[in-house]
């Protein structure tokens, strides 16, 4: 019997501060999750990821309008490029 079982990523605590209106809607959601046996952490996991992505598509944006601006070359150097040989 072939089981698919899902793999579990190590987790650690987060701690940045957001307004108070914010925490307190996460904290009744988490509630209203519990109460209809969602998983309130799976959610906020896959919304923070989706806006890690968002956050970091703005700064590689930012950085290749830098890079145009100052004709800088934004490719990294690794050997597979040929940089570095």
């Amino acid at each position: 019997m072939k089981l698919k079982l899902p793999t579990v990523e190590d987790t650690d605590h987060i701690n940045y501060r957001v307004p108070r209106s914010v925490k307190v809607e996460l904290d009744q959601l988490a509630q209203q999750c519990k109460a209809a046996k969602l998983d309130f952490t799976a959610a906020l996991v896959l919304g923070l990821r989706e806006t890690a992505k968002a956050i970091r598509g703005e700064l590689e944006k930012q950085a290749r309008k830098r890079g145009a601006k100052t004709g800088a070359n934004m490719t990294p150097e690794t050997p597979t490029n040929g940089a570095g040989q």
